[in-house]
């Protein structure tokens, strides 16, 4: 554990769960075994993360020391994420965009006027999305992910070409995960040889996203895909 600044500290939660028994299940509740004598062994534990980043999306883990008693650090991840989520419209704005190309958008096929999503099928969104992409880059190239997420909530595009996109890579039509992985490994694809330690990422969030692709498509080697089950539970 020592591989690290908050190394010593994770050493320590370990071992009064190896010798106590601690568990915790909130930062106010948690069970420990007393005991009047402890035989402290020798011991050589290792323990390497199988995953890059992780996070839980709720209060325990932004405001209290929760984040290292369940060995989770969450405040420094925009140390090397341009962000930590959704990024649609941080990189296609509808104000800059919209009023001369609504079908860029999600809403423009059905009159709605939230906006939510971008039309992944049009190529010309495409291109744009892109050179948006590698502008931010310019001033961000030392991030270790780029976001390329789904804004938060539903509204995707149900438009007859993106229904056409997400047959390509699934049997449900609304179901997006290919389309999204196909958008994130073009971008990726594009950017690769300029910036070759960036991993392009997306999320599987939601129902239209969290299942992924059955067909046709796999994560390029610069791709990442955060999975991000919001409907699980995350009381522990």
């Amino acid at each position: 554990y020592g591989g690290s600044d908050v190394g010593a500290t994770y050493a320590v939660y370990e071992l009064l769960e190896h010798w106590f028994d601690l568990k915790f299940y909130t930062p106010d509740c948690y069970t420990y075994t007393a005991k009047e004598t402890v035989a402290f062994e020798e011991l050589n534990l290792t323990s390497t993360p199988a995953v890059d980043h992780r996070t839980v999306g709720m209060y325990l883990t932004w405001y209290s020391s929760w984040t290292n008693l369940r060995r989770m650090r969450v405040s420094n991840a925009e140390d090397y994420m341009d962000r930590l989520g959704h990024s649609f419209f941080t990189l296609m704005p509808p104000a800059a965009y919209y009023n001369d190309h609504p079908e860029w958008y999600s809403n423009y096929q059905e009159g709605r006027e939230d906006n939510w999503q971008l039309c992944l099928s049009n190529q010309e969104m495409r291109a744009q999305l892109l050179a948006n992409v590698k502008a931010q880059l310019a001033n961000q190239g030392d991030r270790t992910y780029f976001a390329i997420v789904q804004n938060d909530g539903e509204g995707f595009c149900t438009c007859d070409n993106c229904k056409a996109l997400n047959l390509k890579y699934s049997n449900d039509a609304t179901k997006y995960a290919g389309a999204c992985l196909e958008v994130v490994n073009e971008i990726a694809a594009a950017c690769a040889e300029e910036y070759p330690n960036v991993i392009f990422y997306m999320t599987a969030y939601t129902n239209f996203t969290c299942e992924p692709p059955t067909k046709n498509i796999t994560a390029a080697s610069n791709v990442g895909v955060m999975y991000a089950p919001i409907d699980c539970n995350r009381t522990y």
